[in-house]
Order: C-alpha cells, then structure tokens, then sequence
C-alpha cells in the first residue's frame, strides 16, 4: 500500500514537472527558436529519465504524449515540432526490435543525442557561410534578437575585418529584443547601434547588407522571424540591400495548409519576393528553392 502511494506521488510529480517544463517553453519569449528547440529537446531526455514504464512500449508511450505536448507549444517555431516527430519517427521504428526496456532506452537516448548535436553544429555551420557576404568595414543591420545572427557577427568581426552594426528597434510585449542583441554584440566588441525605424533614412546609403533569423521557412520561401523582421524588409527593398535569412533547414515548414497559417503575435510574415537568399547549413539558397532542401536537414 505504502509503496503504491509513494509511486503514483513520484508519477504526479513527473507529470508536473513535465508540464512545467512544456508550460515554460510555451511562455518563454526571451529566446529564439534554435535555443527552445534544445529547450524542446532537453525536455524529452527529461521524458527518458524521469518514466515509470516497465516496458519499451509504456517509455515509447510517455515519449509520444510528451512530444505531441511540446510539438504544439509555439507553432510559429517549427523547429521544435520538426525535431520532436522526427525522433518519435526514429524511436517508434527502434521499439519494434527492442525486446527489454533498457535496450530501447539506450537507444532513444543515443538517437536524442545526435539530434542535440544536429541542433548545435547547424546553425554554427550556417552562421559561417553567412560571414561571405559580409565585407570588410561592412554596415550590417539586423532586427529582432537571433543567436544564430550574433554568432555570424561575431565570425565576421574576427575573419572579415571591421564590421558596424544597425539594430532596428526591436520591443514587443516588455521585451526589448533589440537590447538583447546590442548586449551580445557589444560583449564581444562589436560596434553596434539601436535605431527607431524612423532615424534610418538619413543612413541608408551607409548600409550595405540586411539580415534576419527565422522561425519557420515556408514552401514559397517565405518565412516567419519576430518582429519587426517585415518592417526590416521593406526597408531594405527601398534601400536597394540584400536581405538575407540566416537559418537552419530544420525550420522548413511542408504542412499543405501553410498559406492560411496564424502568426503568433509578435512575429511577422515576411513574403519571398523580399528575400535576396535564405543562408542554411547547406548553403545560400534562392526562397523559391528552398523546398528541394526539405529532407536534408535529417541525421
């Protein structure tokens, strides 16, 4: 008796902590999507080590309610939704063949990993290509906050020469994303400004390249990026810029019904015709492309 109370306590408290973990990648709106989809991650090997299942198929059961869970929490981010049906994929067809709980935990952990790792070294690996359009004593701008987009600022200022950096005033719901980015920027000494959209003008022949992050690549190649990504956009077509995305192919979005999706507030849509190139792990791709690139992205 005693030991069946204290099991279904420990299950509540799983279960709790779960859904805090879910509820608070739900909520966190300080982060972009390559850091919650490791948040998204990280949640699952909290899934892993924290079952009760007695059995390969009861943790294969606790893995799939914790992904449908925290597939649908951010659906601007398709990332996260991307990396958790992709791993029940793999573990689904891996539970078939394992006879013994441990075998099949050992290998949805080992099949996490890899993932964990994917997550890591592609937008590094995208960050990278992104530093050969940046030239030497370079005006940069940027909007929004993107750690994929300071990691490239941060390449370009060691292997580019002098860079300056424009941050397109950037606050939405408290947040100041702009601050976020001008913080990291100048950390690392790079020589960044914050600018309302209305002090740009007078500048604009200074400016010689635009980029943003993003959230979710549509099949168009369009894309969804926080605000004021589409205001960023429409300056840079009127300044005659490039306008770069920086991002990995674990963000392209193959749902059909992508033309009537519901932006979450606090982002925008911005359309492919603005968009010079979409930068990924695999190179700098034209947005009307970018769907041939759909699968590669898978480890």
């Amino acid at each position: 008796m005693l030991i069946d109370i204290f099991n279904r306590k420990l299950i509540v408290m799983i279960i709790s902590e779960l859904e805090n973990q879910i509820t608070q990648l739900k909520n966190d709106r300080a982060h972009g999507a390559h850091l919650l989809s490791l948040k998204a991650l990280n949640i699952l090997n909290l899934a892993i080590e924290e079952s009760n299942a007695d059995t390969a198929e009861g943790l294969l059961q606790d893995l799939t309610n914790a992904s449908k869970a925290i597939a649908t929490a951010r659906p601007s981010m398709v990332s996260i939704s991307n990396y958790v049906n992709y791993y029940l994929s793999e573990i689904s067809r891996s539970s078939t063949d394992a006879k013994y709980l441990d075998t099949f935990k050992h290998a949805a952990t080992i099949r996490l990993r890899r993932l964990i790792t994917y997550n890591k070294e592609a937008p590094l690996k995208a960050a990278k290509i992104a530093t050969a359009l940046i030239k030497d004593g370079a005006t940069v701008i940027i909007c929004s906050y993107s750690s994929t987009i300071c990691t490239m600022l941060k390449i370009a200022s060691r292997t580019s020469g002098k860079i300056n950096v424009l941050i397109m005033e950037s606050k939405w719901n408290g947040f100041d994303y702009g601050e976020m980015s001008l913080r990291e920027l100048v950390k690392n000494r790079i020589p960044a400004t914050i600018k309302k959209r209305s002090e740009l003008d007078s500048s604009r022949h200074s400016i010689d390249i635009a980029f943003i992050g993003c959230d979710t690549i549509f099949p168009d190649g369009s894309l969804i990026n926080g605000a004021p990504s589409l205001l960023l956009a429409k300056f840079a077509e009127t300044a005659h810029i490039g306008f770069y995305s920086v991002g990995e192919i674990v963000k392209f979005d193959s749902r059909e019904q992508f033309k009537s999706f519901k932006v979450e507030p606090g982002f925008d849509l911005v359309p492919h015709e603005m968009i010079t190139g979409i930068v990924t792990e695999k190179g700098i791709i034209e947005p009307e492309r970018i769907s041939d690139l759909k699968h590669q992205w898978m480890v």
